[in-house]
């Protein structure tokens, strides 16, 4: 029997207007992978390197494909917002702000990424392989769309923009 990754909502989503009922599925996992660790026996920076290298890497094969509604990516947010708790937050009280956290170290940050700027990130990765490499995706769209800059004239112009299913 032959497994199929994507469901028939993925595919909806994908060519269609995405909802945040879309991704309800993700927001779960993250729901579940969040309610799974001991909040009050892990340390700040325990709690803080389970947030940089776990929760960030759940939805990253999504976010190279589709990218969420901002209430989704802020939605993610808040909740690593607030299982981060103890390091940035204390007795549940904000003293800083997540966006003022969510700057690399050498800007004097604890090197957090936000859900915004890594779905910026993996955009600028695509587009950038897109136009660098020779993978069978890349010829197939520089032959059915042309090379160089025409493609996103082309885009624009068939209104394909909207939909981004050509980032599959």
């Amino acid at each position: 029997m032959l497994y199929f990754p994507l469901s028939i909502s993925w595919l909806s989503m994908i060519l269609r207007r995405r909802t945040i009922s879309h991704f309800s599925g993700l927001v779960d996992k993250f729901k579940n992978k969040l309610s799974g660790w001991k909040h009050k026996l892990l340390s700040p920076e325990g709690r803080l390197i389970l947030n940089k290298h776990v929760l960030y890497s759940i939805p990253t094969h999504i976010l190279v494909v589709v990218e969420p509604p901002k209430g989704v990516l802020a939605n993610l947010n808040a909740r690593c917002e607030n299982f981060s708790g103890g390091f940035f937050l204390l007795w549940r009280r904000h003293w800083r702000n997540w966006k003022d956290i969510c700057f690399h170290t050498d800007e004097n940050g604890p090197s957090v990424r936000s859900f915004a700027d890594g779905t910026l990130s993996l955009s600028f990765k695509l587009w950038w392989n897109f136009h660098t490499s020779s993978f069978l995706w890349a010829t197939f769209m520089h032959r059915r769309y042309g090379s160089g800059s025409s493609i996103m004239l082309h885009l624009v112009g068939n209104e394909c923009l909207k939909f981004e299913a050509w980032r599959i």
